[in-house]
């Protein structure tokens, strides 16, 4: 029992590190998921104590046998047992679907909504800024129903929690108006988040911009970043990526803007630009 226990104090503590280490990996995720977050958090603290307790008290009990002590069925090992079924039935019953609907309210801070419908100050340039050819248009375009309440592909997403009050993610895609050449002419998506601290502002904003240079069915891709001379601003690069595609990082404290574009225009002819949304407030939807 000891040896057994052991191990499963081993898979606990296992399972929290890599827990703890998600921050330092993939830091948006608490972004997106702050309650469920701290729930596994708790939930995997506690089941790490628990299974040291028992441990110790299985210890405890092996070193009085071996010392010829008798052993009290009250108070010895059918108490840890009790306490491990009582936790497990709790766990099962109650903590799983409790998570399920951590889930669902995190996700119901977000608020989604098409993009030319929304008036107030945004943290984007516009699509058509960036100089897009007459053939081209920004506008709804639904030619397959892909199981996404958001067929069009020019939408606003905004979020808020006590991690990152304010934080959008939209989106801008513009289509050719020939039916013979390629649907997909040039897209822009941005991310603006204002963290709760400069700390959590970088380490988010260079997650979420490796997860934009990232490259499907490439192993070993790394872009190449070439810092940007911006007064006023604690980071900024540019970087290049296969293809057309492009990427923007600005940050200014706890302000922090990514730029992922596809077209024919360059970002740094609109470096300035993107660096006038840091002189605009912003308030969530």
């Amino acid at each position: 029992m000891c040896r057994n226990f052991s191990v499963f104090g081993l898979a606990a503590l296992v399972l929290l590190t890599i827990f703890l280490g998600i921050p330092l990996y993939h830091p948006s995720f608490l972004l997106e998921r702050p309650r469920f977050s701290a729930f596994a958090l708790v939930t995997l603290l506690a089941f790490a104590v628990l299974i040291l307790w028992s441990v110790l008290r299985l210890w405890k009990i092996y070193r009085n046998l071996s010392q010829g002590n008798p052993l009290s069925h009250h108070k010895g090992y059918l108490h840890i047992l009790s306490l491990q079924t009582i936790v497990l039935a709790l766990f099962v019953l109650f903590l799983l679907p409790f998570s399920d609907k951590l889930v669902e309210w995190d996700e119901n801070d977000q608020i989604t909504q098409s993009l030319t419908t929304v008036e107030e100050p945004l943290p984007y340039v516009p699509l058509a800024e960036m100089g897009i050819s007459p053939d081209w248009v920004q506008t709804p375009y639904d030619p397959i129903t892909m199981g996404n309440e958001n067929s069009d592909s020019n939408y606003i997403r905004s979020r808020t929690n006590f991690l990152a009050p304010i934080t959008f993610h939209i989106s801008q895609t513009a289509y050719h108006t020939d039916p013979n050449l390629p649907a997909v002419a040039t897209s822009m998506t941005s991310y603006y988040g204002e963290m709760s601290n400069s700390f959590l502002a970088k380490i988010v904003g260079m997650d979420l911009a490796n997860l934009y240079a990232s490259t499907p069915g490439i192993s070993g891709y790394k872009m190449e970043k070439k810092p940007l001379s911006l007064s006023g601003f604690s980071q900024a690069y540019y970087g290049d990526l296969l293809g057309n595609a492009q990427l923007l990082l600005l940050r200014q404290e706890n302000r922090v803007l990514i730029v992922h574009y596809a077209g024919d225009a360059s970002l740094k002819d609109h470096v300035e630009d993107f660096a006038k949304l840091f002189t605009q407030s912003y308030t969530p939807l």
